[in-house]
């Protein structure tokens, strides 16, 4: 077997110990939703996954939460995973008061119908969270620790396609008719590793 690079073993590493402490997850992710949604709120999470941060931020945010996947592997005992075929989502116009898109583009194969449906289906805002690693370091940990925590556990899911810089999301937004409304970065060492930020995009209908 040939030998690990540095970078290899901590990525795996990484993995190994996000899977062994993954509850601590979801509070990661939600710690930085709450501030954005209100009680009571109707929110769909689409590419919930497995459906641990919906679980989070109802009991947390006391919020109505609806989760789509393309695939079904809910972790939860509680919430039902509504699978759609990635397209269009069978809901009404209008119908949530947030959507959620989190850490789901980069397998996505188009962005734009994403953030299309969102809009269609959003009454008030989307939440967008994104990997945002910038250096060549960065991506290469990235695509590893994608691939070890998604691909390799659940062969379903795509593999990561790429990432787009601060500005490039900007540029995508504003075709799909959304204005940024705030903005954060922030490096998560129970999300990553510590290995590459997140980015946290609230968007709202541009007038």
């Amino acid at each position: 077997m040939p030998k690990q690079s540095s970078l290899e073993q901590r990525v795996n590493a990484t993995a190994q110990d996000i899977i062994n402490h993954s509850p601590e997850r979801p509070d990661a992710v939600v710690d930085h939703l709450i501030p954005h949604v209100s009680v009571g709120e109707r929110i769909i999470d689409n590419g919930a996954g497995g459906c641990r941060v919906a679980q989070r931020l109802i009991q947390r945010a006391g919020v109505e939460v609806v989760p789509y996947d393309v695939i079904q592997w809910n972790e939860t005992d509680d919430l039902y995973l509504n699978i759609y075929d990635g397209e269009a989502l069978p809901v009404e116009d209008k119908s949530f008061d947030t959507s959620l898109i989190l850490v789901v583009r980069h397998h996505a194969a188009s962005e734009r119908r994403l953030l299309t449906e969102a809009k269609r289906v959003t009454r008030n805002k989307i939440i967008v969270v994104e990997d945002s690693p910038s250096s060549e370091l960065e991506h290469a940990g990235w695509k590893m620790l994608d691939k070890a925590l998604n691909y390799d556990r659940h062969d379903d899911i795509a593999i990561a396609h790429g990432t787009r810089t601060t500005e490039g999301w900007s540029e995508v937004f504003s075709e799909s008719g959304l204005s940024i409304v705030h903005i954060e970065q922030y490096r998560s060492a129970v999300m990553t590793g510590g290995l590459y930020p997140h980015t946290q995009f609230v968007l709202e209908h541009t007038p």
